[in-house]
């Protein structure tokens, strides 16, 4: 080895040796995981998201750091055999010269490098990075090498110069490479609100001031209590958009409370379909029980589409998680074989409003109350609860459900009528406004956003059950399903052709140096 080769392959091996770095140089911080210094007129890139190219000005003088992970245990003096093909690309005309083992503990191998820029570099264009960096300016140019590697993981580093400028720039290549270290990936932004443009106002109900909600700000507002008799009062609240594009409402005055048939009742002539009329004003309708999702079903079908067009339900499922609390509080209070019953479901469509293509969801939730002891005879009173939906476009759904959201809420019943009407306490008044908020939180996370509401309820169940978890890429949206019990999950890159694993670890530290984060979901 000649003596000018010698101190090529010593400054390359300084960043290794040497401790501190280059002072006075502004830091370049890379969101996907680096950090390097360079001189104030120097740029930094990623190239074919594996290099990271800090390059002069003029693009005569670089660095190349190349994190990999290979399918199988590798050596440094593979690392070079197989980094000098990605370097016909990185470096055109290459020649691997001077191939030199430094340790075997790191295993660590030096290289000198001679290569010639062509005037036109789509002459010898090998993928995208020789347009980049060689930028076809032509002429001979001369570059060091080290590759260090561990196992299966390395890092391939190389400076390189015009051959007549290199020895004035290799000092300053080298300090840019001991800058060089991986940081803490950042966190992507938190994504804004949906309804972050918009400004909330109280709006009360106009018939006895029974209860009051926060709406949008300018939009068309219908709605209050309606009464269909002196206990018969029914809660509800439309919202259509500035633009009529959206639309949103909460309970329905036109349902009347409805009363299920008992054999007797049928034996009477009170068919379903018939008014019941039990006295005091008060009518119910007779119909069989429905719980919350077959009524959904209903309600969309022969109410939703008087006003958006071309109903077809994409989806109908049940979700007991909400009325869970409800129902405990309602076995706690039955009395002498009469309960209550919340069952709760959820519905999503699509239909065509104001000759536009819709997507809606609603939430429905049936309450029935009767004797539940008499099982050859079973009747009740029953009558819908709850039911939150909208309609919107498919880019406006996530803000639909933001609006429903916030309404859910923000519902207040004046407490003095409230009394007056029911005697309601202020401990089932504490377990309703506990129910919204469950609401609340299923209708932002509804059928639109998730697309598969019933199949991620036994994905989380088949998970728990075979100890397992799934995992993310939030770059690029791959999902893997690994073993859970671990605090933080990491992929392998898929340098040399490697198709990448997952592994967890317990602290957020990287297992090798070619490793990406990745999110539990």
């Amino acid at each position: 080895m000649t003596r000018h080769t010698g101190i090529i392959i010593l400054g390359v091996l300084l960043w290794l040796s040497t401790a501190g770095c280059s002072g006075g140089w502004p830091e370049y911080r890379d969101p996907s995981g680096f950090k390097i210094q360079s001189p104030p007129d120097w740029k930094v890139e990623t190239v074919d998201q594996h290099w990271v190219w800090v390059r002069s000005p003029d693009k005569g003088s670089f660095t190349l750091i190349f994190p990999f992970l290979s399918p199988q245990p590798v050596s440094a003096g593979q690392c070079v055999q197989e980094a000098s093909k990605l370097l016909s690309s990185a470096l055109p005309n290459a020649r691997v010269e001077n191939v030199k083992q430094q340790s075997t503990r790191p295993d660590e191998v030096t290289a000198v490098i001679s290569y010639r820029t062509p005037q036109d570099a789509s002459e010898n264009a090998v993928g995208g990075v020789v347009s980049s960096i060689t930028g076809g300016s032509g002429g001979s140019g001369h570059a060091a090498a080290l590759c260090s590697v561990d196992g299966r993981s390395g890092m391939f580093y190389v400076i390189a110069a015009p051959k007549d400028k290199f020895q004035s720039q290799r000092d300053t290549l080298v300090k840019i490479l001991k800058s060089f270290s991986f940081t803490e990936p950042q966190k992507p932004k938190s994504k804004a609100a949906p309804d972050a443009g918009i400004t909330y106002v109280r709006w009360q109900d106009p018939a006895e001031a029974a209860f009051n909600v926060e709406v949008p700000s300018g939009w068309q507002v219908q709605g209050g209590l309606t009464r269909g008799g002196p206990v018969d009062v029914r809660q509800s609240i439309s919202l259509t958009a500035p633009d009529s594009l959206m639309r949103v409402t909460v309970g329905d005055g036109n349902l009347p409370p409805f009363s299920s048939p008992s054999m007797s009742m049928i034996a009477s002539g009170l068919w379903p379909g018939t008014w019941y009329d039990p006295g005091y004003g008060n009518k119910m309708m007779v119909k069989y029980y429905v719980g919350g999702k077959d009524f959904g079903k209903e309600y969309v079908n022969q109410t939703v589409s008087k006003w958006c067009a071309g109903i077809q339900i994409t989806a109908a499922n049940d979700r007991l998680d909400a009325s869970q609390a409800m129902n405990q509080t309602y076995q706690q209070s039955a009395t002498s074989g009469i309960s209550s019953q919340l069952n709760t479901g959820e519905v999503a469509f699509t239909c065509t409003m104001n000759g536009q293509p819709m997507q809606g969801y609603y939430f429905i939730g049936t309450t029935i109350t009767g004797d539940s002891s008499n099982i050859l005879d079973p009747s009740g009173i029953w009558y819908v609860q709850y039911l939150f939906g909208y309609v919107a476009p498919q880019n406006r759904v996530e803000l639909a459900e933001a609006v429903i959201g916030r309404i859910a809420r923000s519902y207040q019943v004046n407490p003095a009528w409230a009394q007056a009407q029911q005697g309601i306490t202020s401990a089932s008044s504490q377990i309703v406004s506990q129910t919204n908020n469950q609401i609340s939180q299923i209708m932002s996370d509804s059928y639109w956003s998730r697309q598969d509401a019933q199949s991620d309820v036994y994905r989380k169940w088949s998970n728990a059950t075979l100890g397992l978890t799934d995992v993310k890429d939030d770059q690029t949206g791959e999902t893997w399903k690994v073993a859970s019990g671990h605090n933080y999950y990491w992929r392998q890159d898929q340098a040399f052709g490697n198709p990448g694993v997952v592994v967890g670890t317990e602290q957020y530290q990287r297992p090798d140096i070619d490793f990406s984060p990745l999110l539990e979901y």
